[in-house]
């Protein structure tokens, strides 16, 4: 793999985690969101990675199909809900609160956000 090869990797790499780090900042935006227009608290999101062809020109092409290496990168195929229950907190006095109580909190941990 030539350089330039490598370069594409590394900016597919981290093209990949600028979207992930932006799903992280909205994670923690809203972690303490208890109630959202489709109803209940917010759902964590999180990020699917996969692997994409790097190498756009003529010459990238021709040399993948002759020497059967293909120069792979990182994309996020997509961004999914986390279908973790929402976590449950007794506070009576929270608009969101249901009769006994407890408000429905989104199931997001900020410290599991940042490290991972």
């Amino acid at each position: 793999m030539n350089l330039f090869g490598v370069l594409d990797i590394n900016s597919s790499a981290l093209t990949a985690e600028r979207e992930r780090a932006e799903v992280v900042a909205s994670n923690l935006a809203n972690a303490e969101t208890t109630s959202t227009p489709g109803g209940g608290p917010y759902q964590k999101q999180l990020v699917v990675f996969g692997t994409e062809q790097t190498g756009h020109g003529k010459f990238a092409q021709t040399l993948a199909r002759l020497s059967d290496l293909h120069a792979r990168g990182v994309k996020v195929e997509k961004v999914v809900a986390d279908k973790a229950p929402a976590v449950r907190r007794y506070d009576p006095g929270h608009p969101d609160a249901d009769a006994d109580g407890y408000v429905s909190f989104p199931n997001i941990n900020p410290v599991e956000e940042i490290i991972t």
